[in-house]
């Protein structure tokens, strides 16, 4: 019924992928991209600043991590100070929410780390960490790739489908131009930290910072929009009648489809289960007794949106 892949040529290669010899098998099957390695992809677009930032801060990172010496004084400094945590968190390119994860670790400890940029005598990195536009980058970084991994958190689990992903993407791309327009009034209300960093600063959301956030803010945007071109299908009949049956107009249902479909629209105790049942739980019940309508919408539904979800219901 359908194939879900993480975008390799191998899988979706028109002649010798997977996914094609698969439809020589079973020409309905639905090919799809995982949304979560998606998103993973679009949430790489960086400036080029940005990108020299978050170098900066792995590089800092790295350095006291990939030392004993300095795990260890960087963990009794932390203890001194009596802070929170008494490490940072490394970096993984393979693993969607670590970038997110170190960020956050690191502006939570910036003062501790920095004391021990200086006891080192590590100039360069330390003249980054003290650059009032570097601090206030790092905020802004913090903040989006928090929303990243929300979003991504918000993708995985066993009830997710493709219209809960759709509208979770739909909902992210709306927000992510909220926040533009706001940013270009020079509003920083939707980024706490960096919103809170400004004030504590007593400066405003202007100048180079303000263009850097605007710019990839409109960047984030155009590339979500690329790697879900298929937001539309959530307007599909199918996807619409399967989302939610008891407040759909049967004429835009093909014609042999609506007869049952009344059938189903008028049966109070399906609409009571509607409204408290998971929508996959819902379908899987009442597939059995509405077949037609019934079969549409577990054919929307029964494919993976994401690589993850076979995992889950496999251990499930």
């Amino acid at each position: 019924m359908g194939v879900c892949t993480d975008g390799v040529l191998a899988m979706i290669g028109s002649r010798s992928g997977f996914i094609s010899r698969i439809k020589q098998k079973s020409p309905n099957a639905i090919g799809s991209h995982c949304v979560i390695h998606r998103e993973a992809l679009a949430a790489r677009t960086l400036s080029a600043t940005m990108k020299e930032n978050l170098a900066i801060i792995r590089r800092a990172v790295n350095f006291v991590k990939t030392s004993a010496v300095n795990t260890r004084l960087f963990a009794v400094l932390c203890k001194d100070m009596d802070s929170n945590h008494e490490i940072l968190l490394f970096h993984t390119s393979v693993r969607w929410l670590s970038t997110g994860n170190m960020l956050a670790r690191v502006y939570e400890m910036k003062d501790e780390l920095k004391l021990l940029l200086e006891a080192h005598g590590k100039q360069d990195l330390l003249r980054s960490f003290t650059s009032e536009g570097f601090q206030l980058q790092l905020a802004y970084l913090v903040d989006i790739f928090q929303a990243l991994n929300n979003l991504n958190l918000l993708m995985q689990g066993n009830n997710t489908n493709r219209i809960s992903s759709c509208d979770n993407i739909q909902a992210f791309v709306a927000k992510l131009g909220l926040w533009h327009r706001r940013v270009q009034k020079g509003n920083a209300a939707s980024f706490t930290n960096l919103d809170t960093a400004l004030e504590n600063k007593q400066v405003g959301l202007e100048g180079e910072l303000k263009n850097e956030v605007e710019a990839h803010l409109r960047l984030l945007k155009q590339e979500f929009e690329r790697y879900f071109p298929d937001l539309g299908d959530t307007e599909l009949p199918e996807w619409k009648m399967t989302r939610n049956p008891f407040r759909l107009n049967e004429d835009i249902l093909p014609d042999d489809l609506q007869e049952e479909f009344w059938e189903m629209k008028c049966n109070s105790s399906a609409k009571d289960n509607f409204e408290a049942m998971p929508l996959t739980d819902f379908w899987s019940k009442y597939v059995h007794i509405y077949k037609r309508v019934g079969s549409v919408a577990i054919r929307t539904l029964l494919p993976f949106s994401s690589t993850c979800v076979k995992v889950a219901f496999l251990h499930s």
